[in-house]
């Protein structure tokens, strides 16, 4: 295989033809009505249909409908006609891939490849192109196929897999002409026959099961298409890979298939999984393949292979749904919903992770695996209780083997209210407090209160402060230095002051303040910069005269 091409986009209509029945049906070129598919099987690469779907090989990448597609030029990028690797050693379609797949099942034949005598593979069964493109109607997936030999003289067996091996996807490996990458239960083979020099043709599936390929098959009268006459190779000129087609035909005019030298065919995967009662599975790679008959264990000849053919993809996203500060105003209750859609086809096993607001450590993580069908995404619930203000919750979700990730701050799209209301009272209360001793009375100020918590956040570290510290006997105790919300602390206290001919006066405008200085736990603010709250009473009370 020399080199791919390959268009993504998102898919969304599409119009197809084709049922799908059991038993050995033949079907014909003429069953394909122009128009009805969004690809033009008409036995040519060229778009007759004017701008607008449908399309056609040569400008494939352009389709409204279209998810994925890949064009490999198999002989080379050049009018030299260079093949670097074909099947060898009888390699047949029910074997298994790979020398270690073959070990591990006990034994068997296995796929083996080689660089071909002069680079050049058997003329009828060399493939020069081959294409595959996806497209999707109300979530059934629709495979396109499309390949091209060197050589028109006698029939032509064709096949295309499509493999789910996420792990080591099916590739050649350098290990004396092996192949890397297992089958899985769920591999679909689909053949096409064209027999008559390509004038009729049959199309069967087969999957490959826990004991091997399921043989029986089933036959699809879906659609497809071979040139039976001359055909267009390119419109587009040295920018399309069409157009350094080599053929061994020298009467065909340059820029033209020879007869019975391009194939094309689509298939409703979906159909036909529904029909076998099974979900559609997860594709990551596509071969096509030239055999020299048409029976299963027909040895297979020449292939073309893009392992980066994923047919399931998957986005996520990290959304916050709402938040509170706890009870205990010492953190805050984050929900937040995890979204895993497949923007893919089939049903696609994705595994994640919340990284619970604390990306640097892993000790704390929720995790899980999930199933997504491309009919609805999964949303994944997460609670993240007594978290720190600010924090930015992270996911990370993987899925054959790609890791996406995606994140919701904290101060952007999860804001929460910080109420930091700390309210104070005072009460004074003056009394002549007689000294035996000295022989004289003086005046006493006994003086009480409460601090009280009435925001939403714990606050700590309280202290008092009186603008009476300097007098006389001050004392001040406060029972605690702490309150969650809603709670409170008492305080009480006394002194004599220094001043009392004008403590105990009637109208005395003198009054004694109290402030509460505190530290807001959940912000981390010290008293140095939040807010503080006083208290006053009058020096002198209702019983002064």
């Amino acid at each position: 295989m020399c080199c791919a091409t390959r268009v993504s986009k998102v898919a969304k209509t599409l119009m197809v033809a084709g049922s799908l029945l059991v038993g050995s049906v033949a079907v014909y070129a003429s069953d394909y009505v122009p128009g009805s598919a969004q690809v033009e099987l008409d036995g040519n690469v060229v778009d007759n249909s004017g701008p607008g779907d449908p399309v056609d090989w040569v400008n494939i990448g352009t389709g409204t409908n279209e998810y994925q597609t890949t064009v490999i030029q198999d002989n080379g990028p050049t009018t030299d006609r260079v093949d670097q690797d074909i099947f060898d050693k009888g390699s047949k379609d029910d074997m298994y891939i790979s020398k270690a797949e073959a070990e591990a099942a006990g034994g068997g034949g296995y796929w083996q490849w080689k660089i071909p005598n002069n680079h050049k593979a058997t003329d009828k069964v060399d493939i020069v192109h081959a294409s595959a493109s996806i497209y999707e109607e109300d979530g059934d997936m629709i495979i396109y196929l499309q390949a091209d030999r060197f050589d028109n003289r006698g029939d032509a067996y064709l096949g295309a897999w499509l493999f789910k091996d996420k792990i080591i996807p099916v590739s050649t490996g350098p290990d004396k002409g092996t192949f890397y990458g297992s089958h899985q239960p769920g591999d679909v083979l689909m053949l096409l026959n064209f027999i008559n020099g390509g004038a009729e043709y049959t199309i069967q599936f087969f999957v490959w099961t826990e004991t091997g390929l399921d043989t029986t098959g089933v036959d699809g009268t879906l659609f497809g298409s071979v040139n039976t006459n001359l055909s267009p190779v390119s419109t587009g000129g040295p920018t399309s890979p069409y157009y350094n087609y080599v053929t061994k035909d020298k009467s065909a005019p340059a820029g033209e298939f020879p007869t019975f030298t391009f194939f094309e065919g689509g298939f409703n995967l979906s159909k036909f999984y529904r029909y076998i009662e099974q979900d559609v599975p997860c594709f990551t790679t596509v071969m096509i393949e030239s055999r020299n008959s048409s029976s299963i264990d027909a040895a297979l000849e020449d292939f073309a292979i893009d392992n980066d053919f994923s047919t399931c993809s998957f986005s996520v996203a990290k959304t916050c749904v709402g938040s509170a500060i706890n009870a205990t105003g010492t953190g805050v209750d984050y929900d937040y919903n995890i979204t895993l859609t497949n923007t893919g086809f089939g049903t696609l096993d994705v595994n994640w992770t919340d990284d619970y607001g604390t990306p640097n450590n892993g000790s704390d993580d929720p995790s899980g695996s999930v199933s997504v069908s491309n009919a609805s995404p999964a949303i994944i619930e997460v609670s993240i209780l007594g978290a720190p203000l600010g924090i930015t919750n992270g996911v990370k979700a993987t899925g054959l083997g790609v890791e996406k990730t995606a994140s919701a701050d904290e101060p952007n799209e999860c804001p929460v209210a910080v109420d930091q209301n700390v309210t104070v009272t005072k009460q004074c209360k003056t009394t002549l407090d007689g000294n035996e001793s000295s022989g004289y009375t003086v005046v006493r100020v006994d003086f009480d209160g409460t601090v009280c918590n009435d925001g939403n956040t714990k606050v700590g570290n309280l202290s008092l402060s009186d603008s009476t510290e300097s007098e006389t006997g001050y004392t001040a105790d406060l029972n605690q230095t702490e309150l969650l919300p809603g709670e409170c602390a008492s305080y009480s206290g006394t002194y004599y002051p220094n001043t009392p001919g004008i403590t105990c006066a009637k109208d005395n405008a003198h009054s004694d303040v109290i402030t509460v200085y505190y530290d807001e736990n959940l912000t981390g603010e010290s008293n140095s910069t939040l807010p503080v709250s006083s208290g006053t009473c009058p020096l002198c009370d209702e019983n002064c005269q």
